[in-house]
Parts: structure tokens; C-alpha cells; sequence
């Protein structure tokens, strides 16, 4: 038997699809999305001593746009040629896809550039749950819909207990069912996530949170991003009697429902952290200890 035979059995079908009139197609399932390929910009090469800032500015708004529903797929390809990776678009028109790529730091820099092509794709793209809520929510801000609930008053209240390390009143902010994640930690329930995060909070303290993006959509999500200074007990890498002292890019993601937040994600880069926790050990006395 031919192993091959019911991959070239797709051909024809495939072949003929392509030749479909926009109509047809729309008939038959199918949407016109905007595929953006991104391929390196001009200024690619140029060393910058921003590029990191560029780096989380391009995903801040990779994670804007998906949160909008106006991007459906996003990511980069696995070599190193000139094509870095591709963007989907749920937009009806070339203009707001344009738009939507001079939107983001990296093109904006001239580290990427967008190239836009008209695709059809099944239409049940856009009817995934998440998704399908997204693009609602999308029109009715469109339609001049009052947001749902005071997201952002909820945020700012909530980040002000955490920075404070008042950890006891989050509780009244979260909903029974919390969920807390960081890259060290998973747990759900308001209480696990307090007493979780209680036990952190014994070997590091907060210094302040200078966060320079804020974003809130859909009347349901919140994101802050930007640096964190904090302490950290040198009991925790076997450094007893020091203490270390950390300021790097973090970024918090809020879901909020019903005024009460139901999901609490924080991201550290922790190739910044690791860099300046290594150089702090290396700096210490041959005892280990100091301040």
C-alpha cells in the first residue's frame, strides 16, 4: 500500500479550493482573516540599548491585541532565516491590520516588518469560547457599551495591598476559587493563595512596583507591567545573614470578575534576576555574609 496515497488524495480538494471565488468561500465555511508575516525590519541588525524594552513592548501588545480579539494566532518560527514568525488578524479590512502592526514596539523600531496578505481560514477559528468572547466584547466597546465593572479601581487597589505586602487584605479581593501563578508556584483558593503567598513573602519584601504600562479589556482582564524592586533573604540560595537586592522587569495579570479577582498571574523575567543574583554572590566575602 501506498503510504502516501491519502496525503495526494487532499491535493485536488485543496487545488480547487484555492480557485474559489470569495463568495463560495463564505458559503462554504470560511472567513477572510489578515496573515501578517513578520520578517526582519531595516534596523534589525542595529544594537540598541533599549531592545529589551522593545522585546516586552512587542509581547505587551501581542498579549493587548489577543485580549481584544483582534489577533487569533501569534508566535515565532523555529529558525533563523529572515522570516521571524506570523501574526492572524480577525479584522475586515487591510487598513486595520496595517494599523494593528505599526502598532507594536518591534515594528515600530524597525527590529520587525509586517507583510499583510488576505487568507481564508475556517471560520470556526473565531468560535472558540475565549475567542468568540473577545470578538464580543470587541464590538459592544465598538457600539459604545459602558465596561461591565470598575476593573482598573479594583486592579489599583489590589496591587496596592500586594506592593504593601498586606497579604491578609487580598482575601476580601479574591473570589473562593483564586488562582495564583508565577514561574515557582500554582495554587487555587483564596486562602492557599494567601497563605502561599504568605510564606514567600517571608524571604523577599517589596520596595515598590513602577509599573509603566497599564491595560484593562473587556471589562474583565487588567495587566501592569514594568519593574520590581524587592529584597530577598540570602537564606534562600544558602547565603545566610545577606541580603539581596533585585530590580527587574515583572509583569501582573489580573482577572477580575464581579469585583473580586479570580486569577493572579506574575511574570519576572528571570534571566534579568539570575544575572544580578549571580553577580551579587559573586561580590560577597569569602564567609558569605554581608549586607
Amino acid at each position: 500500500m501506498n503510504a502516501r496515497r491519502p496525503v495526494l488524495a487532499l491535493v485536488p480538494s485543496l487545488c480547487a479550493l484555492a480557485l474559489l471565488a470569495a463568495p463560495t468561500l463564505a458559503q462554504n465555511g470560511m472567513k477572510q482573516y489578515w496573515l501578517g508575516l513578520l520578517v526582519r525590519g531595516e534596523r534589525a541588525s542595529e544594537p540598541r540599548d533599549d531592545a529589551a524594552e522593545i522585546q516586552r513592548g512587542h509581547l505587551a501588545n501581542i498579549g493587548r491585541l489577543v485580549e481584544t480579539g483582534e489577533m487569533l494566532v501569534a508566535g515565532p518560527f523555529g529558525d533563523d532565516g529572515d522570516l521571524r514568525g506570523l501574526f492572524l488578524y480577525d479584522v475586515a479590512t487591510e487598513a486595520e491590520a496595517q494599523a494593528l502592526a505599526d502598532s507594536d514596539p518591534a515594528v515600530a523600531a524597525g527590529r520587525l516588518a509586517v507583510e499583510l496578505h488576505p487568507w481564508w481560514g475556517p471560520e470556526v477559528l473565531t468560535q472558540v469560547p475565549a475567542l468568540d468572547r473577545r470578538r464580543e466584547e470587541r464590538v459592544a466597546r465598538e457600539a459604545g457599551a459602558a465596561p461591565r465593572g470598575p476593573v482598573a479601581d479594583v486592579a489599583d487597589a489590589y496591587l496596592a495591598l500586594y506592593e504593601q505586602g498586606d497579604l491578609a487584605g487580598l482575601l476580601p479581593w479574591l473570589a473562593d476559587d483564586a488562582e495564583f501563578e508565577d514561574p515557582s508556584l500554582a495554587v487555587r483558593g483564596a486562602d492557599a493563595v494567601v497563605d502561599a503567598l504568605t510564606e514567600a513573602f517571608a524571604t523577599l519584601t517589596i520596595e515598590r512596583f513602577d509599573f509603566t504600562t497599564a491595560f484593562e479589556s473587556g471589562g474583565a482582564h487588567a495587566l501592569r507591567a514594568g519593574r520590581v524592586s524587592f529584597t530577598q533573604d540570602g537564606t534562600t540560595v544558602g547565603r545566610p545573614g545577606t541580603t539581596l537586592r533585585f530590580d527587574v522587569p515583572f509583569s501582573v495579570s489580573l482577572r477580575i470578575v464581579d469585583g473580586q479577582v479570580v486569577r493572579h498571574v506574575d511574570s519576572v523575567d528571570t534571566a534579568v534576576y539570575t544575572t544580578q543574583l549571580m553577580a551579587q554572590l559573586a561580590a560577597l566575602p569569602e564567609d558569605g555574609h554581608g549586607r
